[in-house]
Protein backbone atom coordinates (compact mmCIF):
# COMPACT_ATOMS: atom_id res chain seq x y z
CA UNK A 1 0.00 0.00 0.00
CA UNK A 2 2.75 2.46 0.91
CA UNK A 3 4.28 1.92 -2.54
CA UNK A 4 1.02 2.80 -4.30
CA UNK A 5 1.27 6.21 -5.94
CA UNK A 6 -2.17 7.15 -4.61
CA UNK A 7 -0.71 7.26 -1.10
CA UNK A 8 1.90 9.77 -2.29
CA UNK A 9 -0.47 12.26 -3.94
CA UNK A 10 -2.77 14.92 -2.50
CA UNK A 11 -6.39 13.89 -2.23
CA UNK A 12 -7.15 17.27 -3.78
CA UNK A 13 -6.27 17.42 -7.48
CA UNK A 14 -5.93 21.19 -7.19
CA UNK A 15 -3.40 21.01 -4.38
CA UNK A 16 -1.44 18.32 -6.21
CA UNK A 17 -1.35 20.44 -9.36
CA UNK A 18 -0.10 23.43 -7.38
CA UNK A 19 2.76 21.41 -5.88
CA UNK A 20 3.76 20.07 -9.29
CA UNK A 21 3.62 23.51 -10.90
CA UNK A 22 5.80 25.01 -8.17
CA UNK A 23 8.78 22.80 -9.04
CA UNK A 24 8.28 22.06 -12.75
CA UNK A 25 10.54 24.88 -13.96
CA UNK A 26 13.32 23.94 -11.53
CA UNK A 27 13.27 20.35 -12.77
CA UNK A 28 13.79 21.47 -16.35
CA UNK A 29 16.66 23.77 -15.38
CA UNK A 30 18.31 21.00 -13.36
CA UNK A 31 17.98 18.56 -16.25
CA UNK A 32 19.63 21.00 -18.66
CA UNK A 33 22.50 21.68 -16.26
CA UNK A 34 23.04 17.98 -15.67
CA UNK A 35 23.24 17.16 -19.36
CA UNK A 36 25.86 19.89 -19.74
CA UNK A 37 27.74 18.38 -16.77
CA UNK A 38 27.70 14.98 -18.46
CA UNK A 39 29.08 16.50 -21.65
CA UNK A 40 32.05 17.82 -19.71
CA UNK A 41 32.67 14.81 -17.49
CA UNK A 42 31.24 11.58 -18.97
CA UNK A 43 30.20 12.36 -22.56
CA UNK A 44 29.54 8.69 -23.28
CA UNK A 45 26.42 8.92 -21.08
CA UNK A 46 24.93 11.90 -22.94
CA UNK A 47 23.18 9.84 -25.67
CA UNK A 48 21.52 7.74 -22.96
CA UNK A 49 20.37 10.81 -21.05
CA UNK A 50 19.13 12.62 -24.15
CA UNK A 51 18.10 10.10 -26.79
CA UNK A 52 17.12 6.87 -25.00
CA UNK A 53 13.32 6.51 -25.13
CA UNK A 54 11.43 6.55 -21.86
CA UNK A 55 9.50 3.44 -20.93
CA UNK A 56 6.75 3.25 -18.34
CA UNK A 57 8.90 4.83 -15.62
CA UNK A 58 8.82 8.54 -14.87
CA UNK A 59 9.44 11.03 -12.10
CA UNK A 60 6.60 12.65 -10.22
CA UNK A 61 6.21 15.17 -7.42
CA UNK A 62 4.58 13.83 -4.27
CA UNK A 63 2.26 15.71 -1.92
CA UNK A 64 5.24 16.93 0.12
CA UNK A 65 6.88 18.48 -2.93
CA UNK A 66 9.55 15.78 -3.22
CA UNK A 67 10.62 13.92 -6.35
CA UNK A 68 10.05 10.18 -6.65
CA UNK A 69 9.97 7.52 -9.36
CA UNK A 70 6.80 5.77 -10.49
CA UNK A 71 6.03 2.96 -12.87
CA UNK A 72 2.93 4.23 -14.67
CA UNK A 73 1.87 0.71 -15.63
CA UNK A 74 1.76 -0.64 -12.08
CA UNK A 75 1.28 2.59 -10.12
CA UNK A 76 4.15 1.54 -7.83
CA UNK A 77 6.74 4.03 -6.57
CA UNK A 78 10.39 3.37 -5.74
CA UNK A 79 10.89 5.39 -2.56
CA UNK A 80 8.89 6.51 0.47
CA UNK A 81 7.57 10.01 1.04
CA UNK A 82 11.07 11.39 1.64
CA UNK A 83 13.37 9.75 -0.94
CA UNK A 84 16.41 11.86 -0.06
CA UNK A 85 16.21 10.96 3.64
CA UNK A 86 15.57 7.29 2.81
CA UNK A 87 18.66 7.14 0.62
CA UNK A 88 20.95 8.90 3.07
CA UNK A 89 19.74 6.81 6.03
CA UNK A 90 20.54 3.71 4.00
CA UNK A 91 24.05 4.91 3.19
CA UNK A 92 24.75 5.83 6.81
CA UNK A 93 23.73 2.34 7.95
CA UNK A 94 25.71 0.65 5.17
CA UNK A 95 28.90 2.53 5.97
CA UNK A 96 28.57 1.79 9.67
CA UNK A 97 28.40 -1.94 8.93
CA UNK A 98 30.17 -2.41 5.58
CA UNK A 99 29.60 -5.48 3.42
CA UNK A 100 33.14 -6.39 2.32
CA UNK A 101 34.06 -8.85 -0.42
CA UNK A 102 37.64 -10.18 -0.35
CA UNK A 103 39.32 -10.29 -3.77
CA UNK A 104 42.92 -11.30 -3.10
CA UNK A 105 45.78 -11.03 -0.62
CA UNK A 106 47.02 -7.65 -1.79
CA UNK A 107 48.23 -5.25 0.91
CA UNK A 108 47.19 -2.19 -1.08
CA UNK A 109 45.50 0.70 0.72
CA UNK A 110 43.29 1.41 -2.31
CA UNK A 111 39.59 0.89 -1.70
CA UNK A 112 36.81 0.07 -4.14
CA UNK A 113 33.08 0.63 -3.62
CA UNK A 114 30.38 -1.08 -5.70
CA UNK A 115 26.84 0.33 -5.56
CA UNK A 116 23.91 -1.67 -6.88
CA UNK A 117 21.32 0.86 -7.99
CA UNK A 118 21.37 4.54 -8.96
CA UNK A 119 17.68 5.43 -8.74
CA UNK A 120 17.32 9.17 -8.18
CA UNK A 121 20.94 9.30 -7.05
CA UNK A 122 20.35 10.98 -3.69
CA UNK A 123 22.72 8.53 -2.00
CA UNK A 124 25.72 9.38 -4.16
CA UNK A 125 26.69 12.70 -2.60
CA UNK A 126 26.85 11.21 0.89
CA UNK A 127 28.72 8.14 -0.36
CA UNK A 128 31.33 10.29 -2.09
CA UNK A 129 31.61 12.55 0.93
CA UNK A 130 32.02 9.75 3.49
CA UNK A 131 33.79 6.93 1.65
CA UNK A 132 37.51 6.27 1.72
CA UNK A 133 37.28 4.49 -1.62
CA UNK A 134 39.28 5.81 -4.52
CA UNK A 135 37.07 4.08 -7.09
CA UNK A 136 33.27 3.81 -7.16
CA UNK A 137 31.31 1.62 -9.59
CA UNK A 138 27.54 2.18 -9.88
CA UNK A 139 25.23 -0.29 -11.63
CA UNK A 140 21.77 0.79 -12.77
CA UNK A 141 19.86 -1.70 -14.90
CA UNK A 142 17.01 0.68 -15.67
CA UNK A 143 17.92 3.42 -18.12
CA UNK A 144 14.70 5.20 -17.12
CA UNK A 145 16.02 5.61 -13.57
CA UNK A 146 19.18 7.22 -14.88
CA UNK A 147 17.10 9.62 -16.96
CA UNK A 148 15.01 10.42 -13.87
CA UNK A 149 18.18 11.32 -11.95
CA UNK A 150 18.84 14.05 -14.51
CA UNK A 151 16.05 16.03 -12.85
CA UNK A 152 16.65 15.10 -9.22
CA UNK A 153 20.30 15.66 -8.26
CA UNK A 154 23.11 18.05 -9.12
CA UNK A 155 25.49 15.93 -11.17
CA UNK A 156 28.06 18.71 -11.54
CA UNK A 157 28.40 18.93 -7.76
CA UNK A 158 28.95 15.16 -7.64
CA UNK A 159 31.71 15.37 -10.22
CA UNK A 160 33.35 18.28 -8.41
CA UNK A 161 33.27 16.49 -5.05
CA UNK A 162 34.66 13.29 -6.58
CA UNK A 163 37.47 15.26 -8.23
CA UNK A 164 38.26 17.03 -4.96
CA UNK A 165 38.60 13.66 -3.21
CA UNK A 166 40.42 12.07 -6.16
CA UNK A 167 37.68 9.48 -6.65
CA UNK A 168 37.14 7.80 -10.02
CA UNK A 169 33.48 7.20 -10.89
CA UNK A 170 32.27 4.42 -13.20
CA UNK A 171 28.59 4.25 -14.19
CA UNK A 172 27.24 1.04 -15.69
CA UNK A 173 23.90 2.26 -17.01
CA UNK A 174 21.63 -0.44 -18.42
CA UNK A 175 23.69 -3.11 -16.64
CA UNK A 176 22.34 -5.31 -13.84
CA UNK A 177 25.77 -6.43 -12.56
CA UNK A 178 25.43 -10.00 -13.78
CA UNK A 179 28.96 -9.49 -15.17
CA UNK A 180 30.26 -8.16 -11.86
CA UNK A 181 33.10 -10.68 -11.69
CA UNK A 182 34.38 -9.88 -15.17
CA UNK A 183 34.01 -6.13 -14.63
CA UNK A 184 35.94 -6.15 -11.35
CA UNK A 185 38.64 -8.41 -12.71
CA UNK A 186 39.10 -6.03 -15.63
CA UNK A 187 39.36 -3.12 -13.20
CA UNK A 188 41.98 -5.03 -11.19
CA UNK A 189 44.23 -4.97 -14.25
CA UNK A 190 44.55 -1.22 -13.68
CA UNK A 191 44.22 -0.78 -9.90
CA UNK A 192 45.45 -2.77 -6.91
CA UNK A 193 42.79 -3.51 -4.28
CA UNK A 194 42.30 -6.43 -1.92
CA UNK A 195 38.53 -6.13 -1.41
CA UNK A 196 35.51 -4.09 -2.34
CA UNK A 197 32.61 -2.81 -0.27
CA UNK A 198 29.10 -3.49 -1.58
CA UNK A 199 26.04 -1.28 -1.08
CA UNK A 200 22.72 -2.48 -2.49
CA UNK A 201 20.68 0.68 -2.91
CA UNK A 202 17.68 -0.79 -4.73
CA UNK A 203 16.08 -4.18 -5.04
CA UNK A 204 16.43 -6.05 -8.31
CA UNK A 205 16.40 -9.84 -8.93
CA UNK A 206 20.05 -9.97 -10.00
CA UNK A 207 21.16 -7.58 -7.24
CA UNK A 208 19.45 -9.80 -4.69
CA UNK A 209 21.08 -12.95 -6.06
CA UNK A 210 24.50 -11.33 -6.07
CA UNK A 211 24.25 -10.12 -2.51
CA UNK A 212 23.10 -13.53 -1.28
CA UNK A 213 25.89 -15.36 -3.10
CA UNK A 214 28.58 -12.93 -2.02
CA UNK A 215 27.50 -13.56 1.57
CA UNK A 216 28.31 -17.24 1.30
CA UNK A 217 30.67 -17.83 -1.64
CA UNK A 218 34.27 -16.91 -2.37
CA UNK A 219 35.07 -14.34 -5.03
CA UNK A 220 36.40 -17.03 -7.36
CA UNK A 221 33.08 -18.85 -7.10
CA UNK A 222 31.45 -15.81 -8.71
CA UNK A 223 33.38 -16.44 -11.92
CA UNK A 224 30.65 -18.77 -13.19
CA UNK A 225 27.70 -16.77 -11.83
CA UNK A 226 24.59 -17.01 -13.98
CA UNK A 227 21.51 -15.25 -12.62
CA UNK A 228 18.38 -17.34 -12.27
CA UNK A 229 16.35 -14.31 -13.33
CA UNK A 230 16.02 -13.52 -17.01
CA UNK A 231 15.42 -9.82 -16.26
CA UNK A 232 18.01 -7.31 -17.52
Amino acid sequence: MLNDIRFHLHESDLEQAQVETSIAANLQVQKHRNIEALKRNIPSLVPIAVDAPLGSVTIFCNKLGRINICDTNSGQVVYGLNPEKDAKDQVTAALLKPFKVTLNSSKSDNQLLVILGLGLGYHLSLVIEKTLASHIVVYEPYVDYFKCSMSSIDWQSLFQLAKKKNISLFFQIGKDARNLYQDIEELLEHIDVSYFTLIKHLNHPVFDELQNLLSTCSWEDMKTFQPASKRN
